[in-house]
């Protein structure tokens, strides 16, 4: 989990993906099937840069086959749709997700307060709904 945060600190800050891409694809084929540690790794590099994005959407999609209805499918769904309006990418990609933003936000909707530092995961979600009430 730490290398993740690392490596996406350094993909935002230092905007050097080359460096780093190839421990980023050995890292996310290495956790593909780790249910915490896979979701933090590709959610951290989804938000990092279009191409970390690029690299981890295959791995996100499969990943939510396997874990989408985990408490930690909460991670990768609210990355990607954020990733999605941060790197300004075709709004219609959240249609990839959506069957898993709904059962994300009823499993940790009563858990996140509104000071939580996950607030704008919650926000999201709910931005792509379709009107979901709590």
């Amino acid at each position: 989990m730490e290398s993740s945060i690392v490596l996406r600190k350094w993909l935002e800050y230092a905007n050097d993906f080359n460096f780093v891409k190839d421990y980023l694809s050995e890292l996310l084929e290495y956790n593909k099937n780790e249910k915490i540690t896979g979701s933090f790794l590709i959610g951290d590099s989804m938000l990092s840069c279009l191409e970390g994005f690029n690299l981890a959407k295959p791995y996100a999609l499969k990943w939510l086959q396997i874990y989408g209805d985990s408490e930690e499918a909460f991670f990768v769904v609210s990355s990607y749709c954020r990733a999605i309006e941060k790197l300004k990418l075709n709004p219609e990609c959240i249609s990839e997700v959506k069957e898993f933003i709904i059962p994300c936000l009823k499993r940790n909707y009563k858990y996140i307060s509104p000071n939580d530092s996950w607030k704008w995961r919650q926000n999201i979600l709910l931005k792509h709904s379709d009107d979901w009430e709590p």
